[in-house]
Protein backbone atom coordinates (compact mmCIF):
# COMPACT_ATOMS: atom_id res chain seq x y z
CA UNK A 1 0.00 0.00 0.00
CA UNK A 2 1.58 3.00 -1.22
CA UNK A 3 1.12 5.98 0.90
CA UNK A 4 1.12 9.47 -0.88
CA UNK A 5 1.62 13.20 0.51
CA UNK A 6 -1.79 14.26 -0.05
CA UNK A 7 -3.41 10.89 1.85
CA UNK A 8 -0.47 11.87 4.97
CA UNK A 9 -2.12 15.32 4.78
CA UNK A 10 -5.44 13.93 4.95
CA UNK A 11 -4.54 11.85 7.63
CA UNK A 12 -3.10 14.17 9.63
CA UNK A 13 -5.77 16.62 8.92
CA UNK A 14 -7.73 13.95 10.23
CA UNK A 15 -6.10 13.57 13.58
CA UNK A 16 -5.93 17.22 14.35
CA UNK A 17 -9.68 17.67 14.14
CA UNK A 18 -10.12 14.79 16.40
CA UNK A 19 -7.77 16.12 18.75
CA UNK A 20 -9.55 19.31 18.57
CA UNK A 21 -12.82 18.26 19.30
CA UNK A 22 -11.60 15.77 22.51
CA UNK A 23 -9.61 19.40 23.12
CA UNK A 24 -13.43 21.16 23.32
CA UNK A 25 -14.57 18.53 25.14
CA UNK A 26 -12.14 18.90 28.20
Amino acid sequence: MQVGPETHQRICREVETRDAHISSFM
